[in-house]
């Protein structure tokens, strides 16, 4: 009877030991947040930095910070011993989380309100509450980052549709333009967002729908030329041009907007990436005169990549391709219901150990226009 109960309490401290092991094991791996936390690739990303601070004090306080996802969660990291944080996240982030012992966590969802870059950023102010004290308000903000001319004055307004007297307006002087700008409590749903010159020059007008939590948009406006609200935008001319197809009966279109067929245009990038050329732009200008003149027409954008890397990256790496050549002619005043996008990633792309030449002609979006 004494060797059994010898036995049992021997395999009963083994049996402790080992799951005393295991639980260590797993807290040093996964540190003090239990869920695994994997690094995603940031195939898009926006700088977002600002501090968190104390309700009621509002002294800056020292957060450990996450950004969310569908299906994980990845440590951003810490802010300073001054309160201040500096990270960049993916334009894929669903939510982000500050956390601090003692402290209620924070966690806000995030929006994307049209295309980004890398030179996005966005300046941020979150509240905590001690875990003793009331918990924060829900956070609705419209975060903007611009990408402007600084020799403009230019007024922004942002209006509801059928909502009359919901307006925000706010303007900056030439030079005094900043790089961000924060709307408190703005209000989830559907607005106009337009900017202007203090003449009447129309120099980007675009709807965008808000949501709960935090909304990010990123204003571009290149070269501050406009065209006055009451002035409508001019066909082309007969000189210089060739028409959209022969026999769709359409008005003619310049020919810098044409290319390889009369009715498709391929715009190129770099390898990985999807910022827009300078000649890509001009092409762009021209096609946007067209569409803006021509209303019942619309443009199909359709990404592609070379056959290079995982599938799922070269698809949503095409998809961002569309998206800035669709933010791009957006921007420049084509209406959102002209513009169908897609992705498709490496179907239609040449074999990886083609030429480079024969390679980069892969790395293209598809400009097709037909009628409504």
């Amino acid at each position: 009877m004494i060797g059994f109960c010898g036995v049992y309490l021997f395999v009963k401290k083994a049996i402790e030991f080992m799951v005393a092991y295991i639980l260590a094991w797993i807290f040093c791996f996964y540190g003090n947040d239990p869920r695994p936390q994997t690094v995603l690739p940031l195939t898009n990303s926006v700088r977002i930095y600002g501090s968190c601070y104390t309700v009621g004090t509002r002294e800056d306080i020292k957060v450990r910070a996450f950004a969310g996802f569908k299906k994980s969660r990845v440590m951003l990291g810490e802010s300073n011993n001054e309160g201040t944080f500096d990270f960049r996240i993916a334009d894929s982030t669903k939510y982000l989380s500050f956390e601090r012992d003692g402290y209620r966590t924070t966690t806000i969802p995030v929006r994307f309100l049209g295309p980004t870059s890398s030179s996005s950023e966005f300046r941020l102010g979150i509240p905590m509450s001690l875990k003793e004290g009331s918990p924060v308000q829900p956070v609705n903000e419209l975060v903007l980052s611009f990408s402007v001319p600084d020799s403009l004055d230019i007024d922004y307004e942002i209006t509801q549709p059928n909502i009359s007297g919901h307006y925000t307006y706010f303007e900056f002087k030439r030079r005094k333009h900043p790089h961000n700008f924060l709307i408190k409590d703005f209000r989830p749903g559907k607005y106009l967002f337009a900017a202007s010159t203090p003449d009447g020059r129309s120099l980007l007008s675009e709807e965008i729908t808000t949501g709960s939590g935090l909304n990010f948009k990123a204003v571009y406006i290149e070269g501050g030329k406009g065209v006055k609200a009451d002035t409508p935008v001019k066909p082309a001319t007969n000189d210089g041009v060739k028409p959209l197809s022969n026999d769709s009966g359409a008005k003619p279109v310049a020919s810098d907007a044409v290319v390889k067929s009369p009715d498709t245009k391929a715009l190129y990038f770099d390898q990985s990436s999807y910022e827009l050329k300078l000649e890509t732009k001009t092409a762009l200008d021209s096609i946007a005169t067209l569409l803006k003149s021509q209303p019942d027409m619309v443009a199909h954008l359709t990404g592609y990549t070379e056959n290079v890397g995982k599938r799922e990256l070269n698809v949503t790496l095409s998809e961002y391709r569309a998206r800035m050549v669709e933010g791009y002619l957006r921007q420049k005043g084509v209406s959102s219901s002209q513009l169908i996008t897609t992705g498709k990633g490496p179907d239609s792309s040449v074999a990886a150990n083609d030429p480079e030449e024969a390679r980069s002609r892969s790395r293209r979006v598809v400009i097709q226009l037909t009628r409504k």
